[in-house]
């Protein structure tokens, strides 16, 4: 066992920390499925212990096909010396898909199998921040684009910020420059 060294007691603290943890802890293998997965899976996923057991490679083919041949491709070629992080869509008990961030925290490649143990956090609630962000900030463009006045904003360096498609376009017509700003891309003047 990889952990022998370990007392009890430290190996009590690192269970504690896992169960307690936000995100999923799992350990999975191409021949053999889930080997360990957290009690966070059941919350997030929806997939009991059971339902785990009874089909250990739920995990995998739960994940988007859109996404599944990234993934694959990350893990079998995936080199021991760096922990990865990556983003995809897995499909929950339910049948919807939430986004998580998955880091692959050692993989190990022995005769014709791969062993991941890795740690995933969900990101529904992220996601649906920055959309929210994203939908306010498009209705802040557009009350902004509604003023026939320039309005722009600038940072220490006199780079913009912002601006309306009245300042944009009396910049293009006077002096014919595209103004752009890290935060404001693609006005069609």
């Amino acid at each position: 066992m990889k952990y022998r060294h370990l007392s009890d007691n430290k190996i009590k603290d690192i269970e504690n920390l896992i169960k307690n943890s936000p995100d999923m802890f799992y350990k999975f293998s191409t021949k053999r499925g889930a080997l360990f997965w957290s009690k966070k899976v059941e919350e997030v996923l929806g997939y009991t212990e059971e339902i785990l057991k009874s089909n250990p490679f739920i995990w995998n083919d739960s994940i988007h096909p859109d996404d599944k041949q990234e993934i694959n491709h990350i893990i079998n070629n995936y080199s021991s010396v760096k922990q990865k992080t990556i983003k995809y869509r897995i499909k929950t008990i339910n049948g919807n898909y939430i986004w998580i961030q998955d880091t692959l925290l050692s993989v190990e490649k022995k005769d014709n199998e791969i062993t991941v143990e890795g740690q995933a956090r969900d990101l529904s609630e992220i996601k649906e921040l920055n959309k929210e962000i994203s939908e306010k900030d498009s209705l802040l463009h557009s009350i902004i684009d509604s003023y026939s006045n320039a309005i722009f904003s600038l940072d220490t360096d006199y780079r913009y910020i912002s601006f309306n498609i009245y300042h944009f376009e009396t910049m293009k017509e006077l002096y014919g420059v595209e103004i752009k700003s890290k935060y404001r891309q693609g006005i069609k003047g």
